[in-house]
């Protein structure tokens, strides 16, 4: 369980970042879609934080009858998930500054 909590603790400050700036660097979508996406982003969070924590809680049930092997189930679920956006993040390339002066761009100093 201590290793799911430090997993969740790392990624839970990365995640945010990440998710907005790959959505910004994507010369695909443009300017006329990056709000869109950016929104949608938003939106999936916010609702995404309203449903979670009631469908713990429905999967707990009442706390003075919870199981530590349920707060496992629930620590280990959301560990597994992080690690998934984690490796994800992993096989994203670099679309930077950094990968802008590799190829050899003259307007960006590596």
């Amino acid at each position: 369980v201590w290793a799911s909590a430090c997993l969740i603790g790392m990624c839970f400050g990365a995640i945010n970042p990440l998710v907005f700036t790959v959505a910004a660097e994507a010369e695909e979508l443009g300017p006329a879609l990056l709000g869109v996406s950016l929104g949608t982003i938003i939106s999936l969070g916010s609702i995404a934080g309203l449903l979670i924590p009631v469908a713990v809680g429905q999967f707990l049930g009442v706390l003075g009858q919870a199981t530590e092997q349920r707060f496992q189930v629930v620590w280990l679920v959301t560990a597994a998930w992080l690690a998934g956006i984690f490796f994800s993040a992993l096989a994203l390339k670099e679309t930077g500054a950094a990968a802008r002066a590799l190829q050899g761009d003259p307007g960006v100093q590596p």
